[in-house]
């Protein structure tokens, strides 16, 4: 088998490309992040418009870069071994040709847009191991596009809400989910109340942001951060309870809410980033704990803060 080019993509890692177009990955640890040209716009991966029809990752690897092998236009099959744990950011960006993925047991994290503008892939296999999926990580895939209507669902995540929503809607998330994905149900209009039960360990960032009709919402007593912008802009928002469990509240958190009028902090919160209630123009806020959580310029002259007496 002749080998055409061959080089480093990792500081442990290492490629050879074989003139049939097989691209063969090996050592150990992560890849490298590529990034795009600043003259042409174009990934500066050694990879960037191969003919590259195959790709095998030896074990060891741990981690598939940013961009990597974005717009491989000819990639047919890519084999993950049971080491790599990450996929990063639009690592696999606009391979058209690529038609389905068996992910290994041993990922955790797809990033955002891995595998968005792969137009032919119409099978991709999610191990349950996963904990988080980004944003867009499927976007613009046959796979995408042949889910139903409504909340999709891959094994304990909810990954996004597809399609418009009626007025006046009520989700309600299904009782095994453990991760609701960043941006989920990001300009669901029409989305009034939703119920998430206690199996519920995450709510990624601005997951609910820009849900216009959203009133109320009960966070369960699983959670442990409000993160950051998940009721961005959520106009309606009147009544929220945050639970004990809850440590951190993040920045944004609740941006631009002008309807809440009253939310108590719990004496589990330790800090609350800057801007958390910025635009809250009716707040008032209700601090339990008489040493109050670290913060800063959690929100604008227009809120209250109540404090015990005597905190310090």
């Amino acid at each position: 088998i002749k080998i055409i080019e061959s080089g480093k993509c990792g500081d442990n890692v290492f490629y050879e490309l074989t003139e049939e177009g097989v691209l063969n990955i090996f050592g150990s640890g992560r890849m490298y992040d590529y990034d795009l040209d600043l003259l042409y716009g174009e990934p500066n991966s050694p990879f960037y418009n191969k003919n590259i029809k195959k790709i095998l990752i030896k074990e060891l690897v741990t981690t598939i870069g940013k961009l990597v092998f974005s717009y491989c236009s000819s990639l047919l099959e890519v084999v993950i071994p049971n080491s790599v744990i990450k996929i990063e950011k639009k690592a696999f960006y606009n391979c058209k040709s690529l038609v389905s993925v068996t992910l290994p047991n041993s990922i955790i994290e797809i990033q955002k847009y891995a595998f968005s503008g792969c137009s032919s892939l119409s099978s991709i296999v999610i191990p349950e191991t996963i904990i988080k999926i980004g944003v867009g990580a499927c976007k613009n895939t046959k796979w995408f596009n042949n889910q139903p209507e409504g909340c999709i669902y891959v094994n304990n995540v909810l990954y996004e809400y597809k399609e418009n929503m009626l007025i006046n809607t009520h989700v309600n998330v299904r009782e095994d989910i453990k991760l609701i994905c960043a941006f989920a149900f990001d300009s669901c209009r029409g989305i009034n109340s939703i119920t998430i039960s206690n199996s519920i360990k995450e709510i990624g960032e601005y997951a609910f942001a820009s849900c216009v009709s959203l009133t109320s919402i009960v966070i369960p007593n699983s959670v442990t951060e409000i993160s950051e912008g998940l009721f961005y802009n959520c106009i309606s928002l009147a009544s929220i309870v945050i639970p004990n469990s809850v440590i951190k509240i993040g920045e944004y958190a609740f941006f631009n809410c002008p309807s809440l009028t009253s939310i108590i902090i719990p004496n589990s919160v330790i800090k609350i980033e800057p801007d958390a209630f910025r635009d809250c123009f009716s707040l008032e806020l209700t601090c339990l704990n008489s040493m109050p959580p670290q913060a800063k310029n959690i929100m604008n002259c227009y809120g209250k803060l109540k404090v015990p007496k005597g905190s310090k």
